[in-house]
């Protein structure tokens, strides 16, 4: 027996593989705003895209259904490094070099 014709909806259609390919994209998004080291202000997006190709003859259409995110990226890593030279090339430290070291054996004095 022909399986009975259904009108194509969002949730029928392809079984029901827009919705799957939203939520799985919907799973990277909350891992992305639990991740401390991302922008918490950055707003994310999840994009569903439907592209309709048809015949000629306009009797039939492919449709390519896609889900794409925008995450928030890595919060940059900062540092400061000191500028100088040494045997006459340029360098860069992240040490201070005209701050001694400190000698954490020693007793402090009472």
């Amino acid at each position: 027996m022909p399986k009975p014709q259904q009108v194509v909806t969002l949730i029928s259609l392809r079984e029901g593989a827009a919705c799957e390919l939203w939520q799985a994209e919907l799973l990277r998004v909350l891992e992305n705003l639990a991740d401390r080291n991302t922008d918490w202000k950055a707003g994310r997006r999840i994009t569903l895209q439907f592209d309709f190709k048809t015949n000629e003859a306009r009797e039939l259409c492919d449709v390519a259904i896609k889900a794409s995110t925008k995450l928030a990226g890595l919060k940059p890593v900062e540092t400061i490094v000191y500028l100088g030279k040494k045997d006459g090339e340029f360098i860069a430290v992240e040490n201070n070099p005209q701050q001694g070291g400190f000698d954490f054996d020693e007793q402090p004095r009472a």
